[in-house]
């Protein structure tokens, strides 16, 4: 009977060493490949970067403050965050902080997606999610939120 335990632990770990579900997670996307990132046009007066979680902040010259968040493996996306200071939550205003957050952190192509969803949008209200477009995105979607005097507008994106 030992002998047949034995046989059967073989052949168990024989299959399961030639078996993709045994073997570490392989990635479609480089997770290593993300580095810190550049904000565009922005004035910086301090960062922080841990490369561990590929998260991003930024204290902005105004105060505002930016998060980005990176993932890659099987999906490759990131979600950017920017609390400011609003005192007039108007259509105008949403629209310069949606759109600063975008030329912040997005490539050209992706930047041009969100204005393009900026103009189509006639108005904007908290706590609205906007969706936008761009070739080799899967999805991509803007939001408005506000907590006390803070306004949180969010760009984020991710790829298969």
């Amino acid at each position: 009977m030992v002998n047949l335990n034995k046989c059967f632990l073989m052949v168990v770990m024989v299959l399961c060493a030639s078996s993709s579900a045994c073997h570490a997670r392989q990635c479609t996307f480089d997770p290593n490949s993300i580095k810190q990132p550049g904000l565009k046009g922005e004035v910086v007066q301090s960062t922080t970067w841990n490369k561990d979680r590929l998260e991003y902040r930024a204290i902005l010259a105004d105060g505002a403050v930016l998060f980005v968040k990176y993932w890659a493996c099987e999906h490759y996306g990131l979600s950017a965050e920017l609390a400011a200071t609003v005192e007039n939550g108007s259509d105008k205003t949403y629209r310069e902080l949606i759109e600063r957050v975008a030329r912040a952190v997005l490539d050209k192509e992706l930047n041009a997606a969100v204005v393009q969803a900026l103009t189509q949008q006639k108005s904007f209200a908290v706590g609205q999610d906007i969706d936008f477009r761009a070739a080799g995105i899967t999805e991509g979607t803007l939001s408005i939120r506000r907590i006390g005097v803070l306004t949180l507008v969010s760009v984020s994106y991710y790829r298969n």
